[in-house]
């Protein structure tokens, strides 16, 4: 019975991957086609459900635009697909009641978190939708792109990318567009009645986080359903987008969504709003975090710049989709470069290897697991045209060679004065090194969230008679912090305490006697975690993680500790909430630097005795990296100018 299974099972998948086999033949046949090919191939791609397909077309068949506006979809609807299973379903379940309590509970968390979506059914729209349902869409599109005052300047084609898709990406459908409508229309009308979109917008954001957004990505889920946004606030910068566009096309706003694929920055990925304005600018907003005004701008880096289309675009370089040895990820059809409407249209030429084979060089950017594409070049012998791409991000040009993405020159950075390339030279300079990782704002935010605390020590429970040991009047320069208390009196309590206007935020509190012994004290007295939050308890900043920490719900908390008897003193370490990208002391460390086609050459490990690393072998005008070998993951490239440590895209 086992082996019967067992055959069944491979059946099962033989049978999905000729299906997915075809499913590629019919969408690559779909990129290729054009006119009434397109539609012919649409319909025959929909199979049984064609005739659903056929009612929408003959329905508007006398209606000029909007016979068009359904072509556009129905051409364009085979690449369009959601997932289905019963574990999404309970999924659902689970960040629902995140949007209750503000947190996941930790059981679920670890329940679901090696699960991947991807392996689930798949349901394409063209063999599922009804014509009722794309009726029902484009009626309420044409109606509010015709009678709201921000639409009126569109043109048909930036109608059909902008206000008519009926679907983002990969959610389930579902009947958005009146119940958003019904939702938020009356609420713009009693703050806004003028023509101005990005007004009308802002004061919509007023509205969006008033009613709070609870950021949880801790389970990954294919974007989610438009009605359990409305419901359901919750997620990631993905799924605020997503809500937005719901929100403001169905109100006639022209909104859409751009992203980077991988930030220049930091290891993540990052989407954002946009709209088109009256003027024809594309205006950059997020609900979230980012105000819409026109000339507005994050700060983020961002390499390169998509956007998410429902219609099919053009190649940038002929015959790049039907090319597998194109990263997918640059071959999507239904993404467009967009970089020039940030950054302006700008154009270099930079040095490759000539040794390697392929026409086409590839840009690619930092990530610790390897270099990951992000944009595509024409090659020509030794030189490569790079256009439109950032200035003052670092990339890597890169060919494919057997399956495998390989350095195919020096890393090089755009700036004012022409490409600067980042090549090693023979002569050496010495450097001190402290951290693996650029110090973001956020990790700042947290370490100065520390500031106005003091630390104190009392033989007493009352702390009538209590001796200050320390208290934090600076910007920290580290998360690890060493206190020496010069006493001439034993201790038995000592008390935290947070500004009033703080909530107390620690990673790490801990105390040693005048033996050098670590003392493990009881905990007397600790304000609750924030929100009820066991996952930031006063447990977290006794637990020798740096990187868990204690967040109290009280501003101005204290924390008292009982040492059980009177203890001299001699010691006490405080470590603040903040990324542990520090160097710490007692793990291990390895350097290298980047050396083209070589790759990533190493300048030596080192054990750290304290929270800096010393190198005096560093090749003047190398790229380096910082690997942790003890721990963590997050790690990106620097440079040393004046004996200083400065990481990309700071």
């Amino acid at each position: 019975p086992y082996e019967v299974e067992q055959n069944r099972e491979k059946d099962r998948i033989r049978k999905m991957k000729i299906q997915r086999i075809h499913i590629l033949v019919v969408l690559l046949c779909l990129c290729s086609c054009s006119g009434s090919r397109r539609l012919d191939a649409a319909l025959e791609f929909a199979g049984d459900n064609r005739p659903e397909l056929e009612q929408v077309l003959e329905h508007y068949k006398d209606s000029g635009e909007k016979y068009n506006a359904a072509r556009f979809l129905i051409e364009n609807m085979s690449h369009c697909f959601s997932y289905e299973g019963w574990q999404l379903d309970s999924i659902m379940k689970i960040k629902a009641e995140v949007v209750t309590k503000g947190y996941m509970d930790e059981e679920a968390r670890k329940r679901w978190a090696g699960f991947s979506y991807q392996g689930l059914r798949k349901v394409y729209d063209s063999r599922v939708i009804t014509a009722s349902y794309l009726i029902e869409n484009i009626d309420r599109a044409f109606d509010v792109w015709k009678k709201k005052p921000w639409g009126r300047s569109l043109s048909f084609e930036e109608f059909c990318e902008w206000i008519l898709p009926y679907r983002i990406a990969n959610e389930p459908l579902s009947n958005w567009r009146q119940t958003y409508y019904d939702r938020y229309a009356v609420k713009l009308d009693s703050l806004y009645q003028g023509r101005d979109a990005v007004v009308a917008i802002d004061s919509l954001r007023a509205v969006f986080l008033k009613e709070r957004w609870v950021y949880n990505t801790d389970i990954s889920t294919p974007h989610l359903e438009a009605l359990y946004l409305l419901n359901n606030r919750v997620g990631g910068c993905r799924e605020s987008c997503d809500f937005s566009v719901y929100l403001l096309r169905s109100l006639g706003f022209p909104v859409t969504i751009d992203m980077y694929h991988y930030s220049p920055e930091n290891q993540y990925n990052h989407l954002w709003n946009v709209l088109l304005d009256t003027t024809g600018l594309s205006i950059p907003f997020w609900f979230e975090e980012l105000r819409i005004e026109r000339g507005g701008n994050d700060g983020r880096k961002k390499g390169k710049v998509y956007r998410m289309c429902y219609g099919q675009q053009k190649e940038s370089l002929k015959g790049m989709y039907m090319r597998t040895e194109v990263p997918p990820v640059l071959r999507n059809p239904y993404l467009k470069d967009v970089t020039a409407a940030y950054f302006g249209e700008n154009e270099v030429e930079i040095e490759v290897d000539d040794k390697l084979l392929g026409d086409y060089v590839y840009l690619g950017v930092f990530t610790p697991n390897g270099w990951t594409p992000v944009d595509i070049a024409e090659r020509r012998g030794r030189k490569a045209t790079v256009r439109n791409i950032e200035p003052g991000v670092l990339f890597m040009p890169l060919v494919s060679h057997e399956g495998k993405l390989l350095p195919a020159g020096f890393p090089f950075r755009m700036e004012m004065t022409g490409v600067h390339y980042f090549r090693p030279q023979t002569q050496t300079e010495s450097a001190e090194l402290w951290r693996k990782y650029p110090l973001r704002d956020y990790v700042r935010r947290y370490m100065n969230g520390m500031l106005g605390s003091k630390i104190e020590l009392s033989g007493t429970l009352d702390f009538s008679k209590s001796i200050w040991v320390h208290s934090i009047q600076h910007e920290l320069q580290g998360n690890y912090n060493e206190v020496f208390p010069e006493l001439d009196k034993k201790c038995r309590y000592a008390r935290f305490s947070a500004a009033k206007d703080k909530r107390i935020e620690l990673a790490e509190l801990t105390f040693w006697n005048s033996r050098g012994i670590r003392i493990t004290p009881s905990i007397y007295k600790a304000s609750p975690p924030v929100n009820g939050n066991m996952q930031v308890d006063i447990s977290k900043a006794f637990d020798e993680d740096h990187v868990s920490y204690y967040q109290s719900e009280l501003y101005g908390a204290d924390v008292i500790v009982d040492f059980e008897h009177l203890e001299s003193i001699d010691k006490i370490v405080y470590v603040a909430r903040s990324d542990d990208n520090f160097v710490s002391r007692g793990d291990t460390y390895e350097l290298f630097y980047q050396n083209g086609g070589k790759g990533w050459v190493s300048l030596g490990s080192k054990l750290a005795e304290r929270e800096v690393l010393h190198y005096d072998n560093i090749p003047v005008g190398a790229l380096l990296w910082l690997r942790n070998r003890s721990r963590g993951r997050e790690e990106q490239v620097f440079y040393i100018q004046d004996n200083k440590q400065l990481f990309m895209g700071k």
